[in-house]
């Protein structure tokens, strides 16, 4: 089922931060919110961060830990794909430490949806965006992802600090890299309980990468309709 609150905060705070570059507003639209729910119905269930495999939407994932009940609103979850513009160099094409807010931010994007779900023991939740028509297109990013308007500041907050995953080496590609952001969550007075958001964003299109074998048993999940989108991806 749609969660109407996420995608109502998700698509508030997208919208606020883009209005700062001077990107139109997104539209809500509720099949990509259907198909973002469930997949992070699908993630919550197998407790791991993997990407849908279609060039057809772009996708940002988010998910939290937590020793308690885990939780992550729709807006939170934004504020932290946002702050990778303190890492974004505006001069340059797609960048991995970024790709979260170049999706966020892409001008050309005009609609988006939103999923959440907890796992099982409710230690894990996921966020799923999924946006249409799809960012963090090579080549295109210097005119969709614009600096802020002369004028308008960024939101403060703390930068993240990240820990990229290593174990790929050399062929690592930026939808295999997982970015780590560690909190503490403000109401442990004990500091017990940790929040861990472990965010990945959807490659550039440009890039290629094999699937492994928890990428395959994601995609039966969603198996109509990856035949779906691979057959019109080879129709383009």
């Amino acid at each position: 089922m749609v969660d109407e609150q996420l995608n109502h905060d998700a698509l508030n705070e997208h919208n606020r931060l883009r209005a700062l570059h001077g990107c139109p507003p997104l539209k809500y639209d509720r099949r990509l919110a259907r198909e973002a729910q469930a997949w992070a119905e699908n993630l919550a269930r197998l407790k791991i961060m993997k990407h849908s495999i279609c060039d057809e939407y772009g996708e940002n994932l988010a998910s939290a830990q937590s020793t308690g009940k885990a939780e992550m609103t729709g807006a939170r979850a934004t504020r932290n794909w946002y702050d990778e513009i303190h890492y974004h160099n505006f001069n340059k094409q797609f960048q991995s430490q970024s790709g979260h807010f170049t999706q966020l931010i892409w001008k050309n994007t005009s609609k988006a949806g939103f999923g959440i779900q907890h796992s099982v023991d409710g230690h894990h939740v996921f966020i799923v965006g999924r946006y249409e028509p799809p960012g963090n297109v090579n080549g295109q990013f210097l005119e969709n992802v614009p600096p802020p308007i002369h004028g308008q500041s960024t939101p403060k907050s703390k930068v993240p600090s990240y820990k990229h995953n290593e174990q790929n080496g050399p062929r690592r590609t930026y939808q295999d890299e997982l970015v780590i952001v560690r909190e503490t969550d403000r109401k442990d007075h004990n500091g017990s309980n940790h929040i861990t958001l472990i965010d990945s964003s959807k490659r550039s299109r440009s890039d290629e990468t094999i699937p492994n074998k928890n990428e395959v048993r994601i995609i039966r999940a969603e198996k109509k309709r990856q035949r779906r989108c691979a057959k019109r991806c080879s129709i383009m």
